[in-house]
């Protein structure tokens, strides 16, 4: 409640956008890891791949950035 008697929405209204967001993050997350697959079924090489990789900003050019891809959806 706010100090003047009506109801506190903010609260409810943060975390719905919270929500909304992480859900957006997960979305493009998976959305980038299957356009990483996608690059890596039709490289030539592994050079092949981090230059395609590279070239679309997907990570995983760098074999130290690449996302870890256990449990997303193909």
């Amino acid at each position: 409640m706010t100090p003047d008697g009506r109801p506190n929405r903010s609260r409810g209204a943060a975390a719905d956008f919270a929500e909304t967001r992480s859900a957006a993050q997960r979305a493009e997350a998976a959305r980038q890891i299957r356009a990483g697959r996608t690059v890596a079924n039709h490289s030539l090489d592994a050079n092949d791949r981090r230059e395609l990789l590279s070239m679309l900003g997907l990570p995983g050019a760098d074999p130290d950035t690449a996302p870890h891809d256990r449990h997303v959806p193909a």
